[in-house]
């Protein structure tokens, strides 16, 4: 599905920095693969490697488009306010949030995010 999304981190200073995913980015399919695979751990190297067409459990089967420099945020209202369809942010807590503006209007558990997506399918 041709539904496009950012993936950001959030820093301790409140800014975000992310790179854009141009498919499957509804909760069932980028949000779940980051809810299973990507965290503090790694999320640097993945939004190092720039923006990406579709996200895979690694960086091996991620498909990067370029390499240009990750987009930033000086705020989280920032990124929701200008972002894509769907926006996925990493927290300091390891936690993993999602924002829709028709969905989602406030950020959201990406867990409970998936599961009620789940249940309106």
């Amino acid at each position: 599905m041709n539904t496009s999304c950012y993936i950001g981190q959030l820093f301790s200073d409140g800014s975000v920095r992310a790179i854009s995913c141009h498919y499957d980015g509804y909760p069932t399919g980028v949000g779940q693969i980051l809810l299973n695979y990507w965290g503090l751990s790694n999320i640097n190297r993945l939004i190092d490697g720039g923006n990406i067409s579709r996200l895979g459990p690694d960086l091996e089967s991620t498909r990067f488009v370029n390499v240009n420099p990750d987009l930033r945020w000086a705020s989280i209202m920032d990124f929701a306010k200008n972002g894509q369809e769907y926006n996925y942010l990493l927290l300091t807590t390891d936690r993993w949030y999602v924002h829709n503006r028709r969905e989602y209007p406030n950020w959201i558990d990406l867990q409970l995010a998936i599961s009620e997506y789940q249940d309106d399918e």
